[in-house]
């Protein structure tokens, strides 16, 4: 590991005076955050601490080895090219891995760190050019994007994970020269460990990655980040062991008379179609077992062209409007807690 590194320009020193002048430079960051995630990196252990992301439960903490930690680094950075004296933008918090994992890039690689508080009414104020590698979730892209789209011109490569890229960002990032891509990932794999650039259908794994459908669960097969296989809860089409079509999550997956119906490709064509957050879940029907519900997010009722592609037993029996979704803090979305909401409110 190297920690040849900079931050903010400013040659990396694990003293004092270092992080006395980086208060200085970036008055309003949480300085002492970023010195902890340093210094985790830095001491003898040989793991870092990480926390789930909370989406299906409580999060947890997560010892993980360094050495899996420096290999994901290395994998992105291969794959983007990342270059010592590169800039690389931390605008994420650092309380979970995808945070943290750009602080490590950057003293993996040699990489001078920018860093911005992650919340959207500062990063629409950034002054920041010429900035080789960044990372952010979902809301915060939506947000900039209606917000000042300018902010995305001096990125180079971003990468967008924590929840699926919806298709109306997929499109207006099409119209910018920034090169982005969804990834694919979580905590135990150490970030992500595949990528998606926006305009294919297919995630393409990265370097010392496979991906092989077990039983009908996406497995994958990582030897430089994990000891063993990593099971998912995903399902996914595998067009290669490099390559797949992400389906959905296996818990969503819907039996309707006998027809298996993956929510999240019903919620990705109305979402666009309509333009608003989409939720597609099932009722029980005494004639098919389940009935797929959509549920909108939207104060009022709005007017849906349901897609052709859709077949009968895609198509919503009933329709829902709840005027905000629940989401983590992060912007991930929590269907479980929305639904008990919608229908808690319904008495």
């Amino acid at each position: 590991m190297s920690v040849d590194f900079q931050i903010e320009g400013i040659p990396f020193v694990n003293s004092e005076s270092f992080w006395n002048e980086l208060s200085q430079a970036r008055p309003g960051f949480a300085i002492s955050i970023l010195r902890h995630t340093v210094s985790n990196f830095l001491d003898a252990k040989d793991h870092i601490v990480a926390h789930t992301s909370g989406s299906t439960g409580p999060p947890k903490e997560i010892h993980i080895s360094k050495e899996h930690v420096i290999n994901s680094c290395n994998a992105t950075c291969d794959f983007f090219k990342l270059e010592p004296r590169m800039t690389i933008w931390l605008c994420l918090p650092l309380d979970f891995i995808a945070g943290k994992m750009v602080v490590y890039r950057a003293m993996t690689r040699g990489l001078n760190l920018l860093i911005d508080r992650p919340e959207v009414s500062e990063l629409a104020k950034s002054k920041r050019s010429n900035i080789d590698f960044a990372a952010m979730v979902p809301t915060q892209v939506h947000e900039l994007l209606m917000s000042n789209s300018s902010i995305f011109k001096p990125v180079s490569q971003l990468i967008i994970g924590g929840a699926p890229v919806s298709t109306r960002i997929e499109k207006l990032l099409l119209n910018l020269s920034v090169q982005a891509y969804e990834t694919y990932g979580m905590t135990e794999t150490v970030s992500h460990v595949a990528l998606r650039k926006m305009g294919q259908g297919t995630f393409t794994a990265l370097p010392n990655v496979k991906f092989v459908d077990r039983n009908g669960q996406l497995e994958i097969i990582a030897p430089h980040i994990s000891d063993s296989p990593i099971l998912t809860n995903d399902v996914a089409e595998i067009v290669d062991e490099y390559h797949f079509k992400w389906l959905g999550r296996l818990d969503n997956v819907l039996n309707s008379g006998g027809v298996k119906i993956h929510p999240e490709k019903i919620e990705k064509l109305i979402s666009e179609s309509i333009n608003r957050e989409v939720i597609a879940f099932g009722q029980k029907n005494e004639k098919y077992g389940e009935v797929l519900c959509v549920l909108i997010e939207s104060k009022d009722e709005v007017a849906i062209h349901l897609p052709t592609q859709l077949s009968q037993y895609e198509r919503p029996k009933e329709i829902f409007y709840l005027s905000e979704f629940v989401r983590t803090p992060r912007g991930k979305l929590l269907r479980d807690a929305t639904l008990k909401l919608t229908f808690a409110n319904r008495g």
